[in-house]
C-alpha cells in the first residue's frame, strides 16, 4: 500500500519544512514554503523540530500526534496520562530545568550535558500540547505505523541517514569512517510491503526519484537512534 505523497524538493538543510510541505500537499493544504522555514527556524534541529513542525501543521488544519519513546523530558511512569496531567508535569519539568538544579551545576558526571536541547524541546512540546496536540508515549513499532498508513495517514519521521543506508560517516561535509558523525535526516513514510516502507526523501543526496524502499527493521532502528519519535498526520474531521 502506497499514499500518493509527493516528492518536494528540501532548500539547504530544510528538511524538516520539505517533509511538512509534502503532507500539506497529499491533504491538498495550500501553504508557503517560506513561512514553514521561518516558523520552524528557532530550532536545535534534534528533538524539538517534532513539535515546531507538528504546531504548524495543527495551525493549517491537521490533526497531528507525536508518538514517542525516549526519556530525556518525558518520565517511563508518565505513559498512560492524559494530556492534562502529562502538561502538569511537563511545565513542573521545565521549572526545575530553568532552576539552579544540582545537575544544572554539576561539575562532574553530568558536566558534559547542555540542557539547552532539553529546554527547547520541552518548551515546544508544552506549547504543541497547549494549542490541542497530542502526544503518545509508547514504544516505535511497524504494526502501529503500519495501521497509520492504512488509514491514510503519512508519517514524519527523523532517523539516522548514516546508520539506515549503511553509509560512512560524514565529516566536514564528506564521507570519512574515521574523523566521521553520524547524521540525521528526515522523510514521509508513505506505504509499505511485506518487507519494506516507503519513504518519499525531500533530498537526492542518497537516492534519485520520487520514493525508494527501505528494510522495515533498519528504518525503524535508525528512528529509535535518532530520537526515538515520529510524527502521525491526518485530516481534521471536526
Amino acid at each position: 500500500m502506497i499514499l500518493n505523497v509527493p516528492k518536494i524538493e528540501q532548500v539547504d538543510n530544510e528538511c524538516g519544512p520539505a517533509v511538512a510541505a509534502q503532507v500539506l500537499t497529499y491533504f491538498n493544504i495550500p501553504f508557503v514554503m517560506e513561512d514553514i522555514i521561518s516558523f520552524s527556524s528557532n530550532s536545535y534541529k534534534f528533538r524539538d523540530w517534532d513539535y515546531l513542525i507538528a504546531q504548524y501543521l495543527n495551525k493549517k488544519g491537521l490533526e497531528t500526534n507525536v508518538v514517542t519513546f525516549q526519556n530525556s523530558i518525558f518520565d517511563p511512569t508518565w505513559q498512560g496520562l492524559d494530556n492534562t496531567s502529562l502538561l502538569e508535569k511537563m511545565k513542573l519539568e521545565l521549572e526545575f530545568f530553568y532552576s539552579d538544579s544540582p545537575r544544572l551545576q554539576h561539575k562532574g558526571f553530568l558536566a558534559w550535558h547542555n540542557l539547552g536541547p532539553e529546554i527547547s524541546e520541552l518548551e515546544e512540546a508544552i506549547k504543541y500540547l497547549e494549542m490541542g496536540g497530542q502526544i503518545s508515549l509508547k514504544p516505535i513499532s511497524t504494526k502501529d505505523i503500519i495501521d497509520e498508513i492504512k488509514k491514510g495517514n503519512p508519517i514524519i519521521c527523523a532517523y539516522d541517514a548514516i546508520l539506515l543506508h549503511g553509509m560512512k560517516r560524514g565529516f566536514m561535509g564528506k564521507p570519512d569512517d574515521i574523523k566521521g558523525v553520524p547524521m540525521g535526516h528526515v522523510a514521509v513514510i508513505s506505504g509499505f510491503d511485506k518487507d519494506n516502507f516507503v519513504l518519499v526523501d525531500p533530498s537526492y543526496w542518497y537516492k534519485k526519484g520520487e520514493s525508494y524502499l527501505i528494510n522495515k527493521d533498519r528504518l525503524i532502528n535508525s528512528i529509535i537512534l535518532r530520537n526515538s519519535q515520529y510524527i502521525v498526520c491526518k485530516k481534521n474531521n471536526h
